[in-house]
C-alpha cells in the first residue's frame, strides 16, 4: 500500500489538470461564441447545424 498512495496522488493531479484544462476550453469557446455571434442569432446558429 505504500507505493499506491504516490501514484494515486499523482494521477488525481492529473485528472484534476486535465478537468480545469477542458473548463477553461468550454469557457474560452463560449466568450468566442459571444463576441463573434449576437446574443439573438445565437439560438439560430445553434438549430441551424
Amino acid at each position: 500500500m505504500k507505493g499506491w498512495s504516490p501514484l494515486h496522488r499523482r494521477w488525481m493531479r492529473r485528472g484534476l489538470q486535465i478537468v480545469l484544462l477542458v473548463i477553461s476550453w468550454i469557457i474560452v469557446m463560449l466568450a468566442w461564441l459571444q463576441i463573434v455571434f449576437p446574443r439573438e442569432q445565437q439560438l439560430t446558429v445553434f438549430f441551424k447545424y
